[in-house]
Parts: structure tokens; C-alpha cells; sequence
């Protein structure tokens, strides 16, 4: 425990970003965390996520953040972690989706000459 934790007599036992936790702010600041990152993932183009290197520096940037001592930047690390699959799976399923439909309408217009 770093010594200003010990000089101000904090409370260790009581984690700042849980639900249970009496500091409601840090609460929301994880909620809100966790949709900005959906927000964003979710206008940005796949090819572009990947083709920007965006993708390889979020992911290098969040594990940097898990590997820290401090329990708060291992779980935003978390949040964003799982926040930003979250995004890329509902990216993933609507390009299916659209794939799936853009494949029914060739073999209708085929199946129509």
C-alpha cells in the first residue's frame, strides 16, 4: 500500500468502483466509461478499426492497464476491455446480418431471370 494511502487512512477494504460502493460517482464513471467505448467503436467502420492500427493500440494501451498495481486501472482496463469486444461482436453480427441478406438478394434476382 503506498504510503499517502497509509498517511490518510483510507479505507482499503472498500473498493470505489463496485455497485456496493458508497462512492456512486465512481459507479457511474465506470457506466459511463464502458459507453463511451461502445459509442465509439460502434461508429467507427470495421475496415477503418482495423486499418487505422486503432485496434492494435487500444489493445496494447489496455493491456498496459491490466498488468498496473493499482486494482481502479485494472478494472477500467476491464471495462474498456470487455466494452470494446462487446462492440466488435455487434459489429460483427450486423455485418453478418447484412452479408446474409446481400446473399438472398443475389440468389433472388438469379433465380428471377
Amino acid at each position: 500500500v503506498p504510503d499517502w494511502v497509509r498517511d490518510r487512512q483510507v479505507d482499503t477494504s472498500q473498493y470505489a468502483l463496485s455497485k456496493q460502493s458508497k462512492f456512486g460517482a465512481a459507479h457511474r464513471a465506470t457506466t459511463n466509461l464502458q459507453r463511451f467505448v461502445e459509442s465509439a467503436i460502434g461508429c467507427i467502420q470495421p475496415r477503418s478499426l482495423v486499418e487505422s492500427g486503432l485496434a492494435t493500440s487500444l489493445a496494447k494501451w489496455l493491456e498496459a492497464f491490466s498488468k498496473a498495481t493499482l486494482r481502479s486501472l485494472r478494472h477500467v482496463a476491464l471495462v474498456a476491455a470487455c466494452s470494446l469486444a462487446g462492440s466488435i461482436g455487434k459489429q460483427v453480427t450486423a455485418l453478418t446480418n447484412n452479408q446474409e441478406v446481400a446473399y438472398r438478394q443475389l440468389e433472388s434476382n438469379r433465380k428471377g431471370r
